[in-house]
């Protein structure tokens, strides 16, 4: 009987904490509510609450596929999640209509992390060409030296280093293998 008594207090807690949120509320009283849903699957990303936030942001995708945010958010938590045939697909068709660096950066971990290592050299690369950020051409030079292209990393940290001098991780990993 009290563990029957302590697990109704914690689900009637549970409801109050819900019915508290103003997001939660929002996504129940408007449903088929692209704003709803995806303020709701970001409230529940920046939670880290992965799974709970992905069935939001899927039904804001369903309402407006090309919304960018979402999209990409989507991507991120399926990453995260390592639903990566879902991510992958979602990236692809983001890049279709905005050939961006962080679409090929993105995918670029999805394929490493699925074992596509030359896909996703392929990649990163194309994210390095389209903007050589930073992160962009770490990303590619971290990648070529995982998988022991050390020249050509070389030459990409070496690049780096030049267009980023006050980079620590930059100079670290360019120091350590130059």
């Amino acid at each position: 009987m009290a563990c029957f008594l302590t697990l109704f207090i914690a689900c009637f807690q549970q409801s109050i904490a819900l019915a508290q949120n103003p997001f939660v509320t929002d996504a129940r009283l408007h449903p088929d509510s692209f704003s709803a849903n995806h303020r709701l699957g970001e409230y529940y990303l920046k939670q880290n609450n992965l799974a709970a936030a992905v069935p939001y942001l899927e039904k804001a995708h369903a309402i407006d596929p090309l919304d960018y945010t979402n999209s990409y958010d989507l991507a991120l938590a399926y990453l995260q999640l390592k639903s990566l045939d879902k991510g992958s697909q979602l990236v692809s068709e983001l890049i279709k209509r905005e050939d961006k660096a962080e679409l090929h950066n993105l995918l670029g971990d999805m394929e490493e992390a699925d074992g596509r290592v030359t896909e996703a050299a392929r990649e990163y690369e194309l994210a390095a060409r389209l903007d050589p950020t930073e992160k962009n051409l770490f990303d590619l030079g971290s990648d070529l030296l995982n998988h022991r292209a050390f020249e050509p990393a070389l030459k990409v940290f070496d690049f780096a280093v030049q267009r980023y001098p006050k980079s620590a991780k930059i100079r670290v990993v360019f120091g350590v293998w130059y």
